[in-house]
């Protein structure tokens, strides 16, 4: 009944808002409003947890029918759809614990894409062994400092966790939708594939490869956001022939 439930609603949000970014931009609103509930004591803990859960599966269900162009989710699908779900329950901990810290309501934090903390990285005049590093990070109360691995830093303001909230409600959209547009094409008869990299500064080595390889046959590269160190930022863009 749960798992219906759940594709009835990423049906709906697919055919309410059409495109990527109409999406994209739908699911951004809900985890605000969702964490200014939380914030303002609107919602219990228990309840955002469900609703964060819920719209984090509903999200990249979507995602994957407007790839795929399709109404139906099979096992295999669905699966993929629920894997953040165990590195969100690790955030809802840190949340949890940066509460109690009193540390979501210091306004002097200031929170930080991981790229400009790779650039003070670079910027940092001196020796930068493990003690240095280790202080710079411990004044960057940044969502993830660049892990790639949700969940394991504590959110240092409520505008990282509305941000880190996005990592699952909102950025999952574009790599569900590629991976259902690459069933699409397999079982479309395509037979070569693409992956074509942004070419910026924020473009990871692993795409940066990928790109460089040009057409293969279909199957051998992977979709964006998967072995690459962008993870689920990657906007690898994929064609077929």
């Amino acid at each position: 009944m749960r798992r219906s439930s759940l594709v009835e609603r990423a049906e709906a949000l697919k055919d309410e808002h059409k495109t990527l970014d109409k999406m994209e931009t739908e699911m951004a609103q809900r985890t605000k409003a969702l964490v200014y509930r939380l914030r303002e004591d609107k919602i219990n803990f228990n309840e955002f947890k469900r609703i964060a859960a819920d719209e984090t599966l509903t999200a990249a269900i979507a995602g994957f029918m407007l790839g795929n162009k399709t109404r139906k989710i099979d096992d295999v699908q669905f699966a993929k759809a629920s894997q953040a779900i165990s590195y969100l329950w690790k955030f809802f901990e840190g949340i949890e614990q940066a509460r109690d810290l009193g540390r979501l309501d210091n306004e002097n934090y200031e929170e930080y894409d991981p790229y400009e903390i790779l650039e003070i990285l670079e910027a940092y005049e001196g020796p930068l062994d493990d003690e240095a590093i280790q202080d710079i990070l411990d004044n960057i109360p940044t969502s993830d400092l660049g892990t790639g691995d949700p969940g394991l830093q504590l959110p240092a303001t409520w505008g990282g966790v509305e941000s880190r909230l996005a990592r699952y409600l909102v950025t999952p959209i574009y790599g569900a939708m590629v991976a259902g547009e690459m069933l699409a094409a397999f079982t479309g008869g395509k037979k070569m594939m693409r992956r074509v990299s942004r070419h910026d500064k924020r473009v990871c080595e692993d795409c940066f490869m990928y790109d460089s390889m040009g057409w293969v046959p279909m199957g051998t590269l992977p979709p964006p956001g998967q072995r690459c160190r962008c993870h689920d930022r990657c906007r690898c863009e994929v064609i077929y022939e």
